[in-house]
């Protein structure tokens, strides 16, 4: 969305894709302004940030094929986008029946945050597609065996987080006191982890609010089991 961060993030993400499939021999690439060209044919990536709108409406590029908004939750509503696709749409190609837009982004944790809902709002646009991916869906070995382990191991201690953080999916504000996933039921006390302590703990409510008194049982492996409440 920012100008000034252009530079190190899409402009060179483009050059790194480009790179990555042995194409970047056959585009030429200025900075000032930031352009992508094709040799042969011309077909060029222009690069702009929304935190100057007046600019980005006086361009003159013309013969646009696509749009792409990077990072669009980074965009203060949908407004933002409306203040300028018709802009671009203006400088559709001649022979282009429309002008396609994509925005990619990853999900805010709250699912109430304005980007998700207008996503959401989308799935029923029948001119909309809504493409969700993650890390799962890499066929092509970006994933490397370190990434992996960095990932198994916050999916085997956080999984809210691995949710959010490699899924993709809104999960919530992640302001509960304790992970609930990391607790589980027990039938009977475990037969190689006794008790050696018992210790009870106690909330007192005030006028309409509940109190609580856990009585809790501590481990000789060092864990902690709810008995009682």
């Amino acid at each position: 969305k920012v100008g000034n961060t252009i530079r190190d993030s899409v402009f060179n993400k483009i050059q790194w894709a480009l790179k990555k499939f042995f194409l970047i021999n056959k585009f030429d690439t200025t900075v000032s302004p930031f352009k992508i060209t094709h040799k042969k044919t011309g077909s060029t990536f222009y690069f702009y940030g929304q935190d100057d709108f007046q600019k980005l409406k006086s361009n003159d590029i013309n013969d646009i094929i696509a749009v792409w908004y990077e990072e669009a939750a980074e965009f203060k509503d949908a407004e933002e986008f409306d203040q300028t696709n018709t802009t671009f749409m203006r400088q559709k190609q001649k022979r282009a029946a429309f002008v396609r837009f994509f925005w990619s982004y990853n999900p805010p944790r709250n699912p109430y945050s304005w980007i998700n809902e207008w996503a959401d709002q989308q799935r029923s646009n029948s001119t909309y597609l809504v493409h969700e991916s993650s890390y799962l869906n890499d066929e092509l070995g970006f994933v490397n065996d370190q990434m992996l382990d960095v990932i198994n191991r916050i999916k085997e201690n956080d999984y809210d987080y691995y949710r959010y953080l490699y899924l993709g999916e809104a999960v919530g504000l992640g302001t509960n006191v304790y992970n609930m996933n990391l607790f589980q039921k027990l039938k009977t006390i475990p037969p190689d982890d006794r008790i050696i302590m018992i210790d009870f703990a106690i909330d007192t409510g005030h006028q309409v609010s509940a109190t609580t008194c856990l009585a809790l049982g501590f481990t000789a492996k060092r864990n902690v089991i709810l008995l009682d409440t």
